[in-house]
């Protein structure tokens, strides 16, 4: 076999094997073909030069002449421009063959400018001398950009060469190609001159599986799967060409180390010499054991050792050719931009991704090739990036850096009126904790006073450019509706005129209330994309409601509407919005009983609500805003603390009882003791004042050294929490005593609560996290993720949720081991409080948009079972449907009842579980998992047994009908069938790929297998094998039983990731890497004469389908996908509904016996239990959906009141 070397670093020959032709070849050779000017700009070591040898190969050869002018050969330093320039046409000469006295030529024509004598150059001698069409590729752009002369010019003359194509043909034999580390904007800067605005960006991305397969064939006859083996690599280099190829390499010297060494283990003689030689060669050989295997079989555990020991370990050591060194220096080498772009690359790692904004420092980054740009979002390339560049590594160079003083000076030398030397996000947050504690001159509080104004500015406009957004699309809206009326008029007006001319009215109002349709559902949309479901909801039940006027209605339209309030039904969460203050509300608190709402606000007022959103009370008598607000235990009394140095008790009723004055500061927050007898109060003197309730000062905690924004107390009222400005909480003692003190925050802390078992205690912080904590001031986690300010947070009835409301406009959920449960987005401007209600089912939010929102979480519609650590890879229904098995990513089995309560967990696999499934009688529970290892358990979690036989991960498991026998599918290219004991009765042998799925017909004679060969297979069973196998346990019984398979079915384009067999017997689904679901007819009597014969392709899913199955009836067929939804298809292949609560990846689905729910196992954590008869209902969705809105319709103060009827027709057509 022919070695097959990688090249790691430098330009790929022509002919090389390694070369990877992307989507970007392709296009740059047909757009020069075409003659189009074209840049390739994009990071360093992503493969521009290559593609430039590629691709001049490739337009030599069809007659095409290229010149290649490499900047970096001409040099930058002490050079003139007459030198640079004549540098430039002396590669033009070379490149092009041209027989010319060059010196002679330049000279002659000493009185032109530079850029005027390369102009004349290629007009006169390079266009006269040259026939036929012309490339120039100028390489490395970037190294010219800092020259000492104005090099725009350069690029000005380029643009003009593409403009001289309308009037001199000759032009337009010639294209350019520029190449290297920029982007357009950087070629002419200058604002007075024409903008580089020209030609075809060409994108260069980095390797997909389908580009990168020349680079398994060096794997080929060395592993058993070379495609998986070069999945896993593109997994860790995110298809990075460098690493890539790097990553190829180490891997193939791993490989022939390993093959070596397993050549000489059987005939060499133990290592001798010192012990360390001795350790190094067992650790070598066990290494490679563990990495090859016998059959050099790579593994994910493997590689992901390999990248550790190779690459990122003491990566500056070994990055060899220089690729992260590169990167490095790229973002620390420019001193007034390192901090920006630090801070921006830390919230990315934060948030895992941000939107795409186009910014200078997104820029600056994309182009050193740390991140990548896809779907909107700008997001880390790559794992091992993300290893070496990880959250430490960007602390430390930012402690390295004084955090803002480069940029300090740069302000000031600017007479502080450059607003982009200002900081925003994480480097501001950063240089305002290095300021902490510290005697700052007058010009650096002066700076950060305007990093902070600017900051919040941004947020502001921001906000303010989005709601402006949708204010005019409605408006536009509105103003279509309003002329459609008129419309509407002026034709009624003209039917009664002339009954002559009544057909064409009709049509008239027809189209009319057609176009007012779509124009409601447009807005619709637009409140949809902003995240303001509730109005979307509104508009889209606005939009049915008129569809059912107009019987000539578009089935498009009529579809667009009801696929709308479909999606807006499953994700929605707020259902009632409480509109009254005239300014921010900071606080908001459930009565006791939960129904009643206080919110105090900046209007001065506490308003009394009632849960459905009824307005019951507005209490008045504060001077200044009220900040905090609180309900006696009983639920018989408030207390509100004010700006204006009191607090107020007052009865239910809006009695005021009593007032309670400071005379040095304001107060934050009010809390009453658990007993009612004592009330603390938060005050911006930096102290916590005790009071009993008839308002008499009861204790004075003091040692905060900033204003306190927030108190609780403990559920047994023993202690008293409070977060301050200063960074820190406190608790203390019902007596006043100090306990201890909380530090850890970067930034001041808003908000404390205590969890209900008094365990635990959650901050809030302006740092932009949670931190949860131990009674003793242990800090068990940080929660990020949050972009802005944190103020407020709460602690859910049962503990297990914790809600924090940020400066970002949105609430956060998260579970008490700090994993985020879901976002709620909607408010328009920053959430200063959040709060459980009693029960638990509610959330509460205030904000500074002067509303408070209600949010659910839970839906008639769907249970969502939150518990697993990551992603939800398997789910199975015991045959009685009482309990829901799980198996994850995070190692573990559950099992569930259908209510959502987790019943159990085991975690004895070592690896992902894959799949799961119960026996027919529920009685046994078989999980499959990538450690190689099926495992069955007995209903109660007992583990039975282990079975350890395949040799490579196992993907799917599954039970026959009558229960005797199961079946496992394999990474190692095989089936196995088990007897229930564990007995191994033999091996399917037939795949040449991964085996990801497996399935029983429902007689039990048929086993259909799906791989990564493309294939779907249908293996014969003997009833008799199968018997005399049990009786025997001899596991290599009757081979010919089942050595061959029946059928191979072929159609996929891709892997086949999953199958099911109808419950009927006469159909078979496959799910495929092609984006795909197959329908196979036959009849699994007939199978044995007559192969089946494909019935269907459904499509619509625009990722992978990760799993498939039959309805118990076999009516309907569910398929899950990569897309992050799941779709629901009838018999005949027509899509029923579309299933879109997922956020991440669908991974697999089950439906219960008895048809009635559908399990959907998702990447983000959850299983969700649908209903199915109420999604499949539009009726039952319509109902839903009135449900759901009907608090805000009969309550909410800014409705008009013709919607307050919105829901009325709904309920016309539900009673008859």
């Amino acid at each position: 076999m022919k070695n097959h070397n990688y090249q790691v670093g430098g330009s790929l020959p022509p002919d090389t094997l390694c070369y990877v032709r992307r989507k970007a070849d392709q296009d740059l050779y047909q757009a020069l073909v075409a003659g189009e000017f074209c840049y390739v700009l994009t990071s360093r070591q992503m493969g521009k030069s290559s593609l430039r040898v590629q691709t001049t190969h490739r337009l030599q050869a069809i007659g095409i002449h290229c010149g290649i002018v490499d900047l970096t050969e001409i040099g930058t330093q002490d050079l003139t421009a007459d030198q640079w320039y004549a540098s430039v046409i002396r590669c033009l000469v070379s490149s092009f063959n041209l027989q010319v006295n060059l010196r002679a030529w330049w000279r002659s024509r000493s009185y032109l400018s530079p850029v005027k004598r390369l102009s004349d150059f290629i007009e006169e001698v390079l266009l006269a001398f040259v026939e036929g069409n012309l490339v120039i590729f100028i390489d490395e752009i970037d190294s010219i950009l800092g020259l000492s002369f104005p090099i725009e010019d350069f690029f000005a003359l380029i643009r003009a060469c593409y403009n001289k194509r309308t009037e001199n043909q000759a032009y337009q034999r010639l294209s350019f190609v520029l190449l290297g580390v920029a982007s357009p904007s950087d070629l002419i800067v200058d604002k007075q001159r024409t903008p580089f605005n020209i030609g075809r960006g060409i994108e260069l991305c980095g390797f997909t599986l389908e580009e990168a397969k020349p680079l398994a064939l060096g794997f080929n006859g060395r592993v058993s799967n070379p495609k998986a083996l070069l999945r896993e690599i593109l997994a860790f280099t995110g298809g990075q060409p460098l690493l890539t190829q790097k990553l190829c390499q180490l891997i193939l010297e791993d490989i022939e180390h390993c093959t070596r060494l397993l050549s000489e283990e059987g005939t060499s003689d133990p290592p001798t010499g010192n012990s360390e030689q001795k350790f190094t060669t067992t650790v070598s050989k066990t290494v490679s054991k563990n990495f090859c295997g016998k059959r050099c079989t790579v593994n994910p555990t493997s590689i992901d050792y390999l990248v550790g020991r190779r690459i990122i370990d003491n990566w500056e050591v070994q990055d060899e050719p220089e690729h992260l060194r590169t990167i490095r220096d790229r973002i620390l080498s420019n001193e007034q931009r390192a901090g920006r772009l630090l801070g921006l690359y830390q919230q990315i790692l934060q948030l895992g991704a941000v939107a795409a904004d186009d910014s200078w420092e997104q820029m600056e980054l994309l182009l050193s090739g740390l991140v990548v740009k896809s779907e909107g979002k700008v997001r880390v390339r790559n794992h091992i990036y993300a290893a070496v560049f990880n959250c430490d590594w960007v602390s430390k160079q930012l402690s390295n850096l004084r955090p803002y003083g480069t940029s300090l000076r740069a302000w000031f030398n600017g007479d502080c009126q450059d607003e982009s030397r200002l900081l925003r996000g994480q480097a501001l947050l950063d240089a305002l904790a290095w300021a902490d504690s510290r005697s700052l001159s007058d010009q650096d509080y002066q700076f950060l006073s305007a990093s902070q104004a600017l900051d919040k500015r941004d947020t502001q406009r921001a906000e303010a450019a989005r709601t402006k957004a949708v204010a005019i699309q409605l408006t536009k809206e509105q103003e279509i509706s309003r002329l459609q009326k008129l419309l509407l008029a002026t034709v009624s007006t003209g039917f009664l005129v002339s009954a002559s001319l009544g057909l064409i009215a009709f049509l008239e109002y027809e189209k009319a209330v057609i176009n007012e349709i779509n124009a409601i559902a447009k807005s619709s949309e637009a409140f949809y994309a902003s995240n303001h479901k509730l109005d979307a909801l509104i508009y889209a039940i606005k939009a049915w409601n008129k569809l059912q006027h107009v019987a000539g209605a578009k089935a498009h339209t009529q579809s667009q509407v009801e696929k709308m309030l479909w999606r807006i039904i499953y994700e929605i969460k707020e259902y009632n919005r409480f509109s009254g203050h005239r300014a921010a509300v900071y606080d908001l608190v459930f009565s006791p009983d939960g129904e009643m709402i206080a919110s105090a606000s900046g209007d001065k007022t506490v308003k009394l609500w009632q849960r459905d959103g009824t307005l019951v009370k507005t209490l008045e008598g504060h001077l200044e805003q009220v900040k905090g607000v609180a309900f006696s235990p009983d639920g018989k009394m408030i207390a509100s603390a004010s700006a204006d140095n009191t607090v107020k008790l007052w009865t239910i009723e809006g009695i005021l009882l009593n007032t309670f004055t400071n005379n040095s500061a304001g107060f934050e927050a009010v809390a009453f003791s658990p007993d009612g007898n004592l009330i603390a109060s938060a005050s911006e003197d930096n102290t916590v004042k005790l009071w009993t309730i008839e308002g008499k000062l009861h204790k004075l905690l003091t040692g905060h050294s900033a204003g306190v924004e927030e108190i609780a107390f403990s559920p047994d009222g023993e202690m008293i929490a409070s977060a301050s400005e200063d960074n820190t909480v406190k608790l203390w003692t019902i007596e006043g005593r100090l306990l201890r003190t909380f530090t850890g925050h970067g930034s001041g802390v808003e908000g404390v609560a205590f969890s209900p078992n008094g365990e635990m205690i959650a901050s809030a912080s302006e740092d932009n996290t949670v931190k949860l904590w131990t009674i003793e001031g242990s800090l068990l986690k940080t929660l990020t993720g949050h972009r802005d300010e944190v103020y407020g947070v709460a602690f859910s009835p049962d503990g297990e949720r914790i809600a924090s409301a940020s400066e970002d406009n949105t609430i956060k959920l998260w579970t008490k081991d700090g994993r985020l449960l879901t976002i709620l987005e909607g408010h328009r401007d920053e959430v200063e409080g959040v709060a459980f209600s009693p029960d638990g089912e509610i959330i509460a939010s205030a904000s500074e948009d002067s509303t408070i929102k209600l949010w659910k979480q839970n839906s008639t519609l769907y249970t969502t079972l939150t518990g697993h650590c990551h992603g939800v890879r398997a789910v199975a229904f015991s045959p009685d449907g009482q309990t829901i098995a799980s198996g994850s990513s995070d190692k573990t089995v559950k099992l569930w009842q259908p209510d959502g309560t987790l019943k159990l967990t085991r975690d004895n696999h070592s690896a992902i579980v894959t799949g799961v499934a119960f026996s027919p009688d529920g009685d046994i529970i078989a999980s499959a998992s990538s450690d190689k290892k099926v495992k069955l358990w007995d209903k109660d979690g007992i583990l039975l047994d282990t079975l350890n036989n395949h040799s490579g991960g196992v993907e799917g498991v599954a039970f026959s009908p009558d229960g005797k026998i199961f079946a496992s599918a394999s990474e190692d290219k095989t089936i196995k069938l088990w007897q229930r004991d564990g007995t191994l009765l033999s091996t399917l042998k037939g795949h040449t790929n991964e085996v990801e799925g497996v399935a029983f017909s429902p007689n039990g004679k048929i086993i259909a297998s799906a791989s990564e060969d493309e294939t779907i297979k249908l293996w014969k069973i003997d009833s008799t094998c199968t018997q005399e196998a049990k009786s025997s346990k001899n596991s290599n019984l009757l081979p010919e039983c089942w050595s061959d398979s029946l059928y191979t079915l072929t159609g996929h384009e891709d892997e086949v990731k999953t199958v099911a067999i109808s419950p009927d017997g006469k159909r078979i689904a496959s799910g495929s890497e092609d984006k795909t679901v197959k329908v196979w007819q036959g009849d699994s009597q007939d199978w044995y004469l007559t192969k089946p014969k494909l019935l269907h392709t459904l499509t619509g899913h625009s990722d992978r389908i990760t799993g498939v199955t039959f309805s118990p009836d076999s009516t309907m067929i569910a398929s899950a996908s990569a897309d992050k939804t799941v779709k629901l298809w009838d018999h005949n292949g027509s899509l029923l509904t579309t299933l879109t609560g997922h956020q991440d990846e669908v991974e697999g689905i089950a439906f219960s016996q008895d048809g009635e729910i559908l399990a959907s196992a998702s990447a983000d954590s959850n299983v969700i239990l649908w209903h199915v008869e109420q999604v499949l209902d539009l009726d039952e969705v319509l109902t839903y959906s009135c449900d759901w809105i009907q608090d805000y319709l009969s309550t909410n103060a800014e409705l008009e009141k013709r919607d307050r009827t919105l829901c009325d027709r709904i309920k016309e057509l539900k009673r008859e």
